[in-house]
C-alpha cells in the first residue's frame, strides 16, 4: 500500500483519465475534468507537487495557474506533424 508521505509527486494524463472514464480522446469532458480537478486539488491541500500532459498552450496556460510543477505540452509526434505541416505550407507558397 502506497503511503501518502511516500509519494514525492503525481502526473496526471487527461487522456487516460478520459479513457478510464469511458470518454476516449476527450479529456475536456465535463467528468474527466472534474476527476482531474480533484487530483490537482489533493495534490494541493497535502502540499505535493503534480505534472500533467497537456496538448494545447491554452491548457498548459490553465494547470500552470493552478499549480502545476511540470507541464508535458503534446507529444514529440505532433510537434514533428507541426513543423512538417509549416515547411509543406511554405513550400507550396
Amino acid at each position: 500500500m502506497c503511503r501518502r508521505e511516500d509519494i514525492d509527486v503525481l502526473f496526471t494524463g487527461p487522456m487516460d483519465i478520459s479513457q478510464s472514464l469511458g470518454h476516449p480522446g476527450d479529456p475536456a469532458h465535463p467528468e474527466v475534468q472534474q476527476v482531474v480537478r480533484q487530483v490537482i486539488d489533493t495534490c494541493n491541500a497535502n502540499e505535493k507537487p503534480f505534472g500533467i500532459f497537456v496538448g494545447t498552450t491554452e491548457a498548459a496556460r490553465k494547470y500552470r495557474d493552478l499549480g502545476a510543477s511540470y507541464i508535458a505540452i503534446a507529444s514529440d509526434l505532433a510537434f514533428m506533424a507541426k513543423g512538417y505541416h509549416q515547411m509543406v505550407d511554405e513550400l507550396k507558397k
